[in-house]
């Protein structure tokens, strides 16, 4: 009951951010570097954060990795945390005794695309700020500034002869104070539906695809897109060139040769030429998997 208990309360966010993950993950690095046994350095960052929901998670995949499981696997239980890329570039590490190399390459990932988030975020203030207050506005002007016209061109008894587009814009006054509670409640309902949608894979899968056809945003997207791909693709063949015949290996990798287990210590030099390119390729191969997303 106790890990579940605390997933409950993590099912609409994971309560980490950003920055609290990249310093999990160079200290992880740091640690693993030094030498330390992979339980230990899950005991020590799990018993001593600042952070309870991140300590959650750590203390079950310490479990998880006691239990005889891959450090990869664990942290696959934790998918709103660790996406796909975090958990098979981890994974690979593994399998190519560089796990302190991918996670400092993971750190810097995810450092830089906090940055690039930041930075849409703050280019996107203003219209957001501009598209807020046009709704303000449009409310005012229908549910007070309209039907005090309405009263004045009654009083003046020339109700009947108003132009068409006024008439149209009384009527549409009148509807919306008539129906605002519906309106409030089909806009929550509206939210939450696409909300829902988004959280499963196949309508996130519909509406990324959608984005990338968008008449402005489909090409900022996709350029975003093709950077993050190259830029993974890079950082791996960055490390050792391996033969192409790596691609055609399992992403997952085996679960019996190479990924650390309970307090097996973790090769962190890549003295191994082989297990150095199959850890490339495996990664190069998960972002292979991608290519449709281009």
């Amino acid at each position: 009951m106790g890990i579940q208990g605390r997933q409950l309360k993590l099912s609409f966010g994971t309560g980490v951010t950003p920055k609290e993950l990249v310093v999990f993950t160079r200290q992880f690095a740091t640690m693993i570097d030094a030498g330390l046994p992979l339980v230990q350095c899950l005991d020590i960052l799990s018993s001593r954060g600042d952070n309870k929901a991140l300590n959650a998670i750590l203390k079950d995949v310490k479990d998880h990795v006691e239990q005889g499981g891959t450090f990869s696997e664990g942290l696959g239980k934790h998918p709103k945390l660790f996406d796909e890329l975090f958990v098979n570039l981890v994974r690979a590490g593994e399998m190519g005794g560089i796990l302190d190399t991918i996670l400092n390459r993971l750190a810097g990932y995810i450092e830089k695309r906090v940055k690039l988030a930041r930075q849409v975020r703050g280019a996107m203030v203003y219209p957001v700020a501009i598209f807020f207050v046009a709704i303000i506005v449009v409310v005012v002007m229908l549910a007070w500034v309209i039907p005090s016209f309405k009263t004045m061109f009654s009083e003046f008894g020339g109700e009947d002869g108003l132009p068409a587009l006024t008439q149209l814009v009384i009527t549409a006054s009148e509807g919306f104070l008539n129906n605002v509670h519906w309106i409030i409640l089909g806009t929550g309902a509206f939210v939450f539906t696409i909300t829902w949608i988004y959280r499963q894979p196949v309508g996130k899968h519909f509406f990324h695809r959608t984005l990338l056809v968008l008449p402005i945003l489909g090409p900022v997207m996709r350029k975003i897109s093709v950077a993050r791909f190259t830029r993974e693709v890079g950082r791996q063949r960055s490390r050792r060139d391996g033969d192409s015949g790596d691609l055609e290996q399992d992403p997952r990798g085996p679960h019996d040769g190479g990924a650390p287990h309970g307090n097996q210590r973790v090769p962190s030099d890549g003295r191994a030429d082989d297990r150095g390119r199959r850890a490339d390729g495996c990664a190069r191969h998960h972002a292979q998997q991608d290519r449709r997303l281009l």
